[in-house]
């Protein structure tokens, strides 16, 4: 999923105008990663797999070139000021969480929190000022209550460990964050 998501803006991108040189490699690398399964998506590709680790790093620059940094005549950073970075960290480990958590049945209330903290994040992007703080305090609640969800799923054996502990981990990163 991690991938797909990053992959689709890439070539809308592209398709309105972007300069596709410094990734289609990277493009071609996605597209020959996802035609090797057949169906809908998610895949069940576990992230800790040789697959799962080329998909991750293809996410990665795909993201990157999605955010403006290999263009540098184009960026899509709309707030621009001291909260970007937050919002940027706050994105990668809702890539993360995505990735360790792909291929699993998820809770419905932990698939919820997680969608509800990606619109909040997305809003926050789109911000600026105090209302981006807010939105993301927002998104932050709502993975802290998916972390819940997840630890409560984890013991019952509904969503892997992994999964489990990679919210965990994202909301120690966010509150180390918020401190400094």
């Amino acid at each position: 999923m991690l991938l797909a998501r990053k992959l689709i803006p890439a070539k809308l991108n592209i398709a309105n105008g972007s300069d596709p040189s410094p990734i289609a490699e990277t493009i071609a690398d996605a597209d020959g990663l996802l035609s090797g399964f057949a169906g809908k998506l998610p895949y069940a590709v576990a992230p800790s797999s040789v697959t799962g680790r080329a998909m991750f790093h293809a996410a990665s620059i795909l993201a990157t070139y999605n955010d403006g940094e290999l263009t540098p005549t184009c960026s899509t950073t709309a707030t621009g000021g001291p909260l970007q970075p937050a919002v940027e960290r706050v994105a990668g480990q809702l890539d993360a969480i995505s990735a360790a958590c792909s291929g699993e049945r998820m809770p419905r209330g932990l698939q919820r929190r997680l969608e509800r903290a990606e619109r909040l994040l997305a809003r926050a992007g789109a911000h600026g000022g105090q209302g981006s703080e807010v939105l993301l305090g927002r998104a932050a609640r709502q993975l802290g209550w998916g972390a819940a969800v997840a630890s409560r799923a984890a013991r019952s054996s509904r969503v892997s460990a992994e999964c489990s502990g990679m919210l965990r981990s994202a909301l120690a990163d966010a509150s180390e964050g918020g401190e400094n």
